[in-house]
């Protein structure tokens, strides 16, 4: 015990009232100002520091059969999510059992059989599976794809993700979309299921596909290997082997790192003395998909260059 009543907690440094209670913690140090009050019923010394600690600071609030779900369980997965995606806490429950509703909660119920559990981090949450379509009714169908393409990864560098790799795979999800004839959002399920990919390695990898075959471009090859001269010379996010079209997507940090703008520099020059063309996609490029297309239609119109010669 604290010197201020308070039991000794471990991370996230949360506990229920009524477990403190019964563990000999008074009133009065419940109601300490210095504590803060995450959710109704539950204090911590700390506010959380991410989406799993919230998530352990609900826990508390739990009822055996409600698990954490939603953008939540997500969160808890790892799982890549559009901005303004809801930030508070959604509870699965049984239908005809309690449904929690509080500041930060929202619940929800489906048939007890289809529930499908695990934990991450001492929280029960829905299964990735279950997560990816019980968003179905919230996110729009490029959002549930990304999810999808995240799911199905193998790749061990795909940022974020917790646990084994793959989570899933494109049969759990044409059997889990199969096996819902009625849900809110299926039909949003039901178009983004067949356009997840296996081999995609972060998540910008899959609206900048999803913009070329939007406007109508041949699906590209996923993080194919590209060889020259019989050498490995680059991998690329997308590619269109036959045209030498290869499409790069680059985050903030292929800007701000030195090291690794210099990998960029040296790739590219290996790709283009290789008789390759190089399309290069920011954020600020999907903001005009079209313009997108465009370059890369008019890239894969004309005949690639040839190969500089002994040029490795």
């Amino acid at each position: 015990m604290r010197q201020d009543g308070m039991p000794e907690l471990d991370e996230p440094m949360a506990v229920g009232v009524g477990a403190a209670m019964r563990a000999g913690v008074s009133q009065k140090a419940l109601r300490n100002r210095s504590l803060r009050r995450p959710f109704w019923g539950v204090r911590s010394l700390e506010p959380p520091r991410d989406a799993l600690e919230l998530a352990q600071m609900y826990a508390p609030r739990l009822r055996p059969g409600q698990l954490v779900s939603e953008t939540s369980a997500a969160r808890l997965h790892g799982l890549p999510l559009p901005s303004g995606a809801f930030g508070g806490i959604q509870v699965l429950v049984p239908e005809g059992a309690y449904r929690p509703s509080t500041r930060g909660v929202t619940s929800r119920a489906i048939a007890g059989e289809r529930i499908r559990s695990t934990v991450v981090g001492g929280v029960p949450v829905t299964d990735p599976v279950l997560t990816w379509l019980l968003l179905g009714r919230a996110l729009d169908v490029p959002s549930l794809v990304m999810i999808g393409d995240a799911l199905v990864s193998t790749a061990d560098n795909y940022p974020g993700l917790r646990g084994a790799r793959p989570m899933a795979t494109l049969h759990d999800l044409e059997r889990a979309v199969a096996g819902w004839t009625s849900m809110h959002g299926i039909g949003r399920l039901r178009l983004a299921q067949p356009l997840v990919r296996a081999g995609v390695e972060s998540p910008m990898e899959t609206p900048t596909r999803l913009a070329l075959l939007d406007h109508g471009l041949p699906e590209p090859e996923i993080n194919g290997e590209i060889l020259h001269a019989g050498e490995l010379i680059a991998r690329a996010d997308l590619l269109y082997r036959d045209e030498r079209v290869a499409i790069e997507y680059e985050g903030d940090g292929h800007r701000t790192d030195r090291a690794q703008w210099q990998r960029d520099v040296d790739r590219v020059e290996r790709l283009h003395a290789a008789g390759w063309r190089v399309v290069r996609v920011t954020r600020t490029t999907l903001e005009h998909p079209e313009m997108l297309a465009g370059s890369v239609r008019a890239l894969l119109a004309t005949r690639p260059p040839e190969p500089i010669r002994r040029a490795f």
